[in-house]
């Protein structure tokens, strides 16, 4: 994949309860799959990546493994940063790789998504482990006004109650985060 500008809006979702709103989105929008997904974050010692507002993601699912940087998020309405991500097809080998110049594991995100397609964006409802339940949505060739029409629009459609969260889950959970995370 080549570097695009990420953008995306999360929505802590409060009501209505998941298995509604599952069947609400799939009224309006197209099923696209299922994966439960493997997050590990890596930083140096120092922490370089993350006191710099970047983070470099090694990715596992069902489908795919993947490792993304991404770079620091923009001052702007939505969620948008710099992202590179290339698939992997060794994920020890690249974890080597990256313990061998001084990244290690730093935090571990493990969610169960849901992705859809409405309207030209990729909607994804989110069960993150010791976070509760989230929607994203991500267009990222569109403007920040029209992805933020676009998600006023499904909120409205969907009968969403929730709150805007600009901080990713890597950032959400970093207070339960701890040193000498290990590979599995």
């Amino acid at each position: 994949m080549p570097n695009v500008i990420e953008r995306e809006i999360k929505i802590r979702i409060l009501s209505p309860p998941l298995r509604l709103l599952r069947e609400s989105l799939r009224a309006v929008a197209v099923y696209i799959g299922a994966e439960e997904q493997l997050d590990y974050y890596f930083d140096n010692e120092h922490r370089q990546l993350t006191s710099s507002d970047r983070a470099l993601r090694l990715r596992i699912s069902n489908a795919r493994t993947e490792l993304t940087y991404k770079g620091p998020k923009e001052n702007s309405l939505v969620k948008s940063r710099l992202e590179a991500t290339t698939a992997v097809s060794d994920a020890k080998a690249i974890v080597t790789i990256l313990e061998s110049i001084g990244y290690r594991p730093i935090l571990k995100v493990r969610k169960f998504r849901e992705n859809y397609s409405y309207e030209g964006a990729t909607v994804s409802l989110d069960e993150v482990e010791g976070l509760g339940e989230f929607l994203e949505i991500e267009q990222n060739d569109i403007n920040e006004e029209e992805l933020l029409t676009l998600t006023n629009k499904l909120i409205t459609v969907l009968n969403i109650k929730g709150a805007r969260e600009k901080r990713s889950y890597a950032e959400l959970m970093a207070s339960m985060a701890s040193d000498g995370l290990s590979f599995e």
